[in-house]
């Protein structure tokens, strides 16, 4: 299940408002089903770095958190030690490649995350051999 929600980065209030409650309904509610979900945050999460810890204070289980390209596998580490670390491959570089230029972000990003993803979703025009290159250097066939 994919739903956005948008709040400029500089709205935080409005994230602790409204998102926070929501989320935290929602994440128990799949924890309790025994369903897993990775959350998605798109741009820097930084100014919303205690609210995601308070929402993963109470799932019972560690939140899986995806990210954009900006944002560093050490910042999640650091910030959210117990997180399941999805991204970062940037999907722009996904879609125009090269394909070496994507091996070598990919080989990066599974040393730093449990979960080699694109960020912020996947461009339609990407092409096969762009997401052959991803998938290879992850599982080393490349």
């Amino acid at each position: 299940m994919g739903t956005e929600l948008y709040f400029p980065e500089d709205d935080v209030p409005r994230v602790e408002r409204l998102a926070v409650p929501a989320l935290r309904g929602l994440l128990a509610r799949l924890a309790l089903a025994r369903i897993p979900a990775i959350l998605h945050i798109c741009g820097d999460v930084k100014p919303v770095l205690p609210q995601l810890r308070v929402l993963a204070s109470g799932l019972g289980r560690p939140l899986a958190l995806s990210v954009d390209a900006m944002v560093s596998a050490r910042t999640l580490r650091d910030e959210l030690p117990g997180a399941i670390r999805v991204g970062n491959v940037d999907a722009e570089l996904l879609r125009r490649g090269p394909p070496e230029a994507i091996e070598r972000v990919a080989r990066r990003a599974a040393e730093e995350f449990h979960i080699v993803a694109p960020a912020c979703g996947l461009v339609p025009s990407t092409p096969p051999d762009h997401l052959r290159a991803l998938t290879g250097a992850v599982c080393g066939r490349r």
